[in-house]
């Protein structure tokens, strides 16, 4: 399989249209994305601890994102057939979260899963798994999550 990353950022946000950090979505093609690995902390210097809870969560509906291109991990790899997004303006139709973790702003999450056990993205059109803000307790920290996939 070949497998790439897809970096965004957000400023911290309590869950809505502008929660979203970054995602991996599939066009309109059969080809499935498989989250192996995903990460997220600060960007630059955090003034103050605020504690978030950062989820993973599918989506249905495409929302509005900025443009993030997948790249691949070995550049003689193809281009990925999904597609990436950062920073959302306008949330996507989402469904269940498949996992939430409280972070401190100051500190940064990694979840590498057990193989077998990946976060995967249906092979419908628009469909994709997001990384959002749930919870914030207080701040607008600018954070900055990479999705780590193969398809």
């Amino acid at each position: 399989m070949l497998a790439y990353t897809v970096v965004g950022n957000q400023n911290a946000a309590a869950l809505g249209a502008a929660s979203g950090i970054v995602k991996v979505e599939t066009p309109a093609t059969t080809r499935r994305a498989y989250i192996f690995k995903w990460t997220v902390g600060p960007e630059g210097i955090v003034a103050t601890d605020n504690q978030f809870s950062i989820n993973i969560k599918r989506q249905s509906t495409a929302g509005t994102w900025t443009a993030a291109t997948p790249s691949p991990l070995d550049e003689e790899d193809a281009v990925s057939l999904c597609v990436g997004g950062s920073n959302s303006t306008a949330a996507g139709t989402a469904g269940v979260i498949l996992m939430s973790v409280g972070i401190n702003s100051r500190a940064g999450y990694t979840d590498v899963s057990v193989p077998g056990a990946e976060f995967v993205v249906a092979s419908t059109s628009a469909a994709g798994i997001i990384m959002e803000f749930g919870v914030v307790s207080a701040g607008t920290d600018l954070m900055t999550g990479t999705l780590f996939f193969w398809e």
